[in-house]
């Protein structure tokens, strides 16, 4: 009876754990890109579903993973837009091809948009 019991606690907190983990990847409700395929510059979107701050970072990457741009780190309250004007961190205009635009958030998690520079 007593190791039923421990396990059926450790059970029910073990389900406790992961639903709040899951409920945590809930928050964000849209993550878009647009124009894309995009030509000069494309906006980069982001809303969350619960008001308060999230910290974030939002990056534009080549397909191998490099840093080409960083858009914004910090804080946000709910929502950003952010404009891409195809400029790397270091000024250089971006060539034509295919990129990642990425979304760290709460430090915990990733969301990858492809984008794609036509000319």
């Amino acid at each position: 009876m007593r190791k039923t019991m421990i396990t059926a606690v450790l059970l029910m907190a073990l389900m406790l754990v992961a639903s709040a983990a899951f409920a945590k990847t809930d928050n964000l409700l849209s993550f878009e890109v647009s124009p894309n395929p995009m030509d000069k510059y494309c906006t980069v979107s982001v809303v969350f579903q619960t008001p308060g701050y999230v910290s974030i970072n939002l990056q534009i990457e080549t397909l191998e993973g490099e840093l080409v741009s960083t858009l914004y780190s910090g804080n946000v309250n709910k929502t950003i837009s952010c404009t891409w004007d195809r400029l790397s961190n270091s000024g250089a205009y971006v060539p034509a091809g295919k990129y990642y635009v990425t979304l760290n958030y709460d430090n915990r998690y990733t969301s990858t948009k492809k984008t794609v520079i036509l000319k």
